[in-house]
């Protein structure tokens, strides 16, 4: 169009500049030019808008592409939300179902529950009258037990009141027959006291002779006496004879143990650990720092252990420990101020060490008394037992008697409460399940571990006593599983029978001043409270060692 316009005018400017020429003269020619110019700007002026108006278009046009574009990128993402949605109404859906499903897996598991719970109801019911009944039972066989006992007693004491008899009959009969023929003969006569058959005796180191014997001991030699010793009240164990009793030290002797099948460490109040057999009475002695200490008193020892593998661990009063080889008496490692108060307790495994304070803690050691673990409760620690399997038992202050395992495990795994303060704990050596609990209120609890439930509560006689000033007392549980031991402040050694829950037999310590081996100072007419009793571990004979506050050894087998 442009170009069209353009060629008119400049087509008109040739037909006016022709005519004006026509016209004929030179004004036609300059209105010609004139017009010819006009022409030429007009055309300038057309181009300029052209241009502008292409440019314009070409915007728009650009404008037009973009906004279809942003359209089609609206369309794409409108249908993109619209599949969304459709996906979260199916999702919504699906968790409406999978919430109905589960309210009525709750109803039933709800359903389930009450039901269990009537019959662990129905079930405690049960079990409450049938402890019920088996309480009744287990009177009944005590008490009934109890009374044949006391008749097999009487009948006893008839026996030996006949026997006794007996034999002063027989004797006066020889004596009489000895007289005759003393009178028949030449011969000066001479009578003889005879000596009794039921005893047994076995002559100390000192040279005294100690006899079990129902009526009388003598002996013979210049220097030897005699000492009774006797088993009081023996129902199954009447056949406990004494091997020995030494008094080998000026000093209460707090704790003891078998190292060996005949052989026992005893920790005593003068600092000394002493190393004593049932056959020789062989003496090693072991001190708890230097052989000088610079002059000063050695620290009382408090509580001692051995393990199997010949190692022992002994505890002090200045709250140190010592490891020491139990056959050479050579200290393999020390531990100054392991605790924050007193030492009470100790036990040894193969594997570690533990120990016990009134400071509320029970510390793991290994066996070069590098502290592994500290175990806080919140009593003082009275007395250890190992229960094997890298688990520990100890007995509080507090009456509760706890089981810790020992793998990284800061609580106690389990608690069983009393009303008095644990003072001894016991188990068969190196493998049981029974655990046998002496409490200050004179009662023996023989608990089963696996349960954590009381087995038995022994009955004590009348006269059985606990020292009141002992924080600790060590009980014995016999290898055959059946047998307790228990020291008393009367200075007897209690035997219990577990089965039967009574007391089969009574040790008396003797009370005469006269042929007692070891320091005569130590000695008194009245019997020393018992501080610790332990069996042998040896499976073929029941050995047990008594030890007292005078500083006495005893091995009865």
């Amino acid at each position: 169009v442009v170009c069209g316009v353009v060629r008119g005018v400049q087509g008109a400017g040739v037909r006016g500049g022709v005519a004006a020429t026509r016209g004929g003269g030179r004004a036609g020619e300059n209105g010609g030019r004139e017009a010819g110019a006009a022409a030429g700007g007009a055309v300038t002026e057309l181009q300029r808008e052209a241009t502008t108006a292409v440019a314009a278009q070409e915007l728009a046009l650009s404008s037009a592409r973009a906004a279809s574009e942003e359209a089609a990128v609206a369309m794409t993402q409108r249908d993109d939300a619209r599949r969304e949605a459709d996906a979260a109404r199916a999702n919504e859906a699906a968790l409406c179902a999978k919430v109905v499903e589960l309210e009525a897996c709750a109803q039933a598991a709800s359903r389930e529950c009450e039901a269990a719970r009537r019959q662990f109801r129905e079930v405690h019911e049960e079990s409450r009258l049938l402890r019920r009944q088996n309480d009744d039972l287990v009177l009944r066989l005590v008490d009934d037990k109890q009374r044949l006992v006391t008749e097999m007693n009487a009948m006893n004491d008839m026996i030996a009141k006949l026997t006794r008899e007996n034999k002063r009959l027989t004797q006066d009969d020889d004596r009489t027959r000895h007289n005759n023929r003393d009178r028949s003969s030449s011969f000066p006569g001479s009578s003889q006291r005879p000596r009794g058959n039921g005893g047994s005796t076995r002559r100390s180191a000192a040279g005294s002779v100690l006899v079990i014997d129902e009526d009388y001991a003598s002996s013979g030699g210049e220097g030897a006496s005699s000492e009774k010793w006797s088993v009081v009240g023996a129902y199954s164990m009447a056949d406990v004879t004494l091997r020995s009793a030494t008094c080998v030290a000026e000093a209460d002797i707090n704790d003891l143990v078998f190292c060996d099948d005949d052989a026992v460490l005893t920790a005593s109040a003068d600092g000394v650990v002493r190393r004593l057999r049932a056959s020789d009475e062989h003496d090693v002695r072991h001190k708890t720092s230097s052989d000088t200490n610079n002059g000063t008193p050695l620290p009382a020892l408090s509580a001692i252990d051995a393990s199997e593998s010949g190692v022992a661990v002994a505890a002090a009063a200045d709250r140190s420990l010592r490891l020491f080889d139990a056959r050479t008496a050579r200290v393999k490692a020390r531990a100054e101020n392991a605790h924050g108060g007193k030492i009470l307790a100790t036990v040894l495994t193969p594997k570690l060490a533990a120990s016990g304070s009134v400071d509320r803690t029970v510390k793991i050691w290994d066996l070069s008394l590098v502290l592994t673990s500290c175990l806080r409760a919140p009593s003082a620690c009275h007395c250890l037992s190992d229960s094997g399997a890298e688990c520990l038992d100890s007995g509080h202050r507090d009456g509760v008697v706890r089981a810790w395992d020992l793998r990284g495990r800061a609580n106690p795994v389990s608690e069983i409460a009393g009303d008095s303060p644990v003072l001894g704990l016991a188990r068969r050596r190196w493998e049981s399940h029974l655990v046998v609990a002496l409490r200050r209120d004179a009662t023996v609890h023989v608990y089963d571990d696996r349960t954590r439930g009381r087995v038995a509560l022994l009955r004590q006689p009348e006269s059985f006593q606990v020292p009141h000033s002992a924080h600790t007392l060590r009980p014995a549980l016999a290898q055959d599983g059946r047998h307790v031991a228990v020291p008393s402040a009367t200075g007897d050694a209690l035997i219990f029978d577990v089965s039967t829950s009574l007391c089969d037999a009574v040790l008396s310590a003797p009370t005469t001043t006269s042929g007692a081996s070891g320091p005569a100072s130590s000695r008194s007419s009245t019997p020393a409270p018992l501080t610790a009793v332990d069996f042998s571990a040896a499976a073929s004979r029941c050995l047990l060692a008594t030890a007292d506050k005078r500083g006495t050894l005893a091995f009865w087998e």
